[in-house]
């Protein structure tokens, strides 16, 4: 795979005619990108039309550094680490808790999930 940077775009190219489908690395998590494809002839070398664009957004990093900072009879406050990237695009968080078992209470587990400005 070779690689180029045109119109603010970085282009990688891969060989394989009857290839349809690619996986394109080193993306930084939590970001939006814009994706353009094309072939190219190998004869004359030309790139041909490029296909509509498309947008995504990749997955964001989990969260780090998850604590308790305070806790009363029937509620608790917790504090965390952002994931890295650009956070802006983080539109909510969502916390997940149940009641522990006698075991689980010794590990901690989560499993019901509401968006954080509910809680």
């Amino acid at each position: 795979a070779s690689q180029t940077a045109t119109g603010g775009f970085e282009t990688r190219s891969f060989t394989g005619g009857s290839r349809t489908s690619i996986t394109v690395e080193d993306l930084e998590p939590n970001n939006r990108y814009e994706l353009i494809m094309s072939a190219t002839n190998t004869d004359a070398m030309l790139f041909g039309e490029e296909s509509d664009p498309s947008i995504l957004m990749t997955k964001s990093l989990p969260i780090s550094n998850l604590r308790v900072a305070y806790t009363r009879a029937t509620e608790v406050t917790l504090e965390w680490d952002a994931p890295p990237g650009r956070s802006r695009n983080i539109i909510k968080y969502n916390v997940s808790y149940r009641v522990a078992t006698e075991t689980e209470s010794r590990v901690g587990a989560a499993l019901e999930t509401l968006p954080l400005e509910s809680v």
